[in-house]
């Protein structure tokens, strides 16, 4: 009887550690840690993707210029702040300071980005002269800022809330005269579901298309606001010359787990919502859609 006992406690002990080996087998290893950051092009139609500067500490805000180049916020060994990058080329340093959350932005004409500067201010920085133009005063705005260019040129969109003890309200949208300096408000949301998360100027420049527990269209001349979707896990919109086609930044929150991100693409014509990138990735894309159309570029993070 000992004897069978003794058989019997071997074969449990037995299938415990096969069972164990099995688990071990089936369940994927952990993510690896993010080591460094690259900046990416990936060709819509085709998914080809080409990696046009990497090795970086951490990047954030990838925006296509006119001529195809790329300037976009990171820190490096060599240095700090707004990088610029030919595809092909190796970064250039443009602008010194902080990175993080600088987020830049061209113009119309490619000659020119604004970016956030220090505290609660915008810089405007022109490429052909390499000269700088802050903007200090922007009351009554209060955080946030997320700039961008009207198609005119000559008015910079941004945004902002106010935080008070029981959640971030009212939110505005408005403009920055980068002649004047004056600040106009175009839009006010006295109890917003949630924080604005990043504006643009549609071609026409008399919409803005918005991420607020979901994408709204704002329309200057009638200045009402249309929903336009009712998901509320996509972000920071940018539109192509068009103006039709939207990427944007996507997200999920796993049951056990940090938030994960990925990218989309929108039609506001149609309302046809296809994904790019899965919200699977550990870091945040903040994709950018060039005039064509057809390319997008993002942020990839390099897992060690």
């Amino acid at each position: 009887m000992r004897s069978r006992n003794v058989v019997l406690v071997a074969l449990a002990t037995l299938a415990l550690v096969l069972s164990v080996v099995a688990y071990s087998f089936s369940v994927p290893p952990p993510p690896g840690k993010v080591v460094s950051y690259e900046i990416v092009v990936r060709e819509i139609e085709s998914g080809n993707e080409t990696v046009i500067a990497g090795g970086v500490e951490i990047a954030h805000f990838p925006r296509f210029l006119l001529d195809g180049s790329v300037v976009f916020d990171a820190r490096a060994p060599a240095g700090e702040g707004l990088w610029r990058v030919i595809p092909g080329s190796d970064p250039v340093l443009l602008w010194e300071g902080g990175a993080g959350g600088l987020e830049p932005s061209p113009s119309p004409n490619g000659m020119e980005f604004v970016f956030n500067g220090p505290g609660i201010s915008l810089i405007v920085y022109n490429m052909s002269t390499a000269q700088f133009a802050s903007f200090e005063n922007l009351s009554p705005a209060t955080a946030d800022l997320h700039p961008v260019f009207h198609p005119d040129g000559h008015r910079v969109l941004f945004t902002w809330s106010d935080n008070v003890a029981d959640g971030w309200r009212p939110g505005y949208l408005g403009t920055l005269d980068v002649e004047s300096g004056a600040v106009a408000v175009l839009l006010r949301i006295p109890e917003p579901p949630d924080t604005i998360r990043g504006a643009f100027f549609l071609p026409d420049g008399e919409h803005i298309v918005f991420d607020m527990d979901g994408l709204n269209l704002f329309d200057l001349r009638l200045g009402q606001t249309f929903r336009l979707t009712s998901w509320d896990d996509a972000s920071f919109p940018r539109a192509s010359g068009s103006g039709n086609l939207v990427v944007l930044q996507t997200w999920a929150a796993p049951p056990a787990g940090p938030r994960t991100y990925g990218v989309d693409l929108y039609w506001l014509d149609s309302g046809r919502r296809v994904t790019v990138l899965s919200p699977t990735g550990p870091v945040q894309p903040w994709p950018d859609i060039d005039a064509s159309g057809q390319r997008i570029v993002y942020v990839r993070g390099v897992l060690g």
